[in-house]
């Protein structure tokens, strides 16, 4: 019902007494289902419902599963961008939401998206990193984006199963300078 506290379009969210949210939805089942933690924050129990349904929509669901098994990175990396905010909690300028856009369609959702959280290894993050095919700039800005997403999902281990960050390449958040800038010496500046 419209106006009702608490009611959205699929599932339910109610803040408890304890300032944390629970979410439920009445699945195919016709069964009401409750996340099996309850969420720091609104926004992210309104994610473990997107979850949720998206996999009843690509018949992905079955009553009992773990979310852990199912949960991949295209929806989750979606709902981190919808949520991030700047560390003193304002909202991210336009500029650097469309660039996060531009590298998760770019870079990292081609190569990982479908993958389940818990299937990203160091492993699958080396495979993925090598075969970026991009200048050093955007390479350092895709890792280091893939980066935080992970570094979230491991903050929500309960919901996400990823305890944790498989981005683990030395130096690879720092681009390296394509060439190195050698300082003016003093006898060219004195004959200038």
């Amino acid at each position: 019902m419209a106006g009702k506290r608490g009611r959205r379009g699929f599932g339910h969210i109610r803040k408890r007494a304890s300032g944390r949210y629970q979410a439920s939805y009445v699945g195919p089942d016709t069964r009401r289902h409750t996340a099996p933690t309850t969420f720091e924050t609104r926004m992210d129990a309104e994610g473990w419902l997107t979850n949720r349904r998206n996999e009843i929509r690509d018949g992905e669901w079955t009553p009992g599963r773990s979310p852990h098994r199912s949960m991949t990175l295209g929806p989750f990396a979606e709902s981190w961008l919808v949520e991030r905010r700047k560390s003193d909690g304002s909202v991210l300028s336009v500029s650097t939401r469309s660039h996060y856009r531009k590298l998760l369609d770019r870079f990292i959702l081609p190569g990982l998206g479908d993958r389940t959280l818990r299937a990203i290894t160091p492993e699958t993050v080396d495979e993925w990193y090598d075969r970026l095919n991009t200048g050093p700039t955007y390479r350092a800005h895709a890792y280091s984006l893939l980066h935080a997403i992970l570094e979230t999902a491991v903050a929500r281990h309960r919901t996400t199963g990823v305890t944790h960050n498989p981005c683990l390449i030395r130096g690879a958040m720092k681009a390296k300078a394509a060439k190195r800038i050698e300082p003016a010496k003093l006898e060219t500046i004195e004959r200038r």
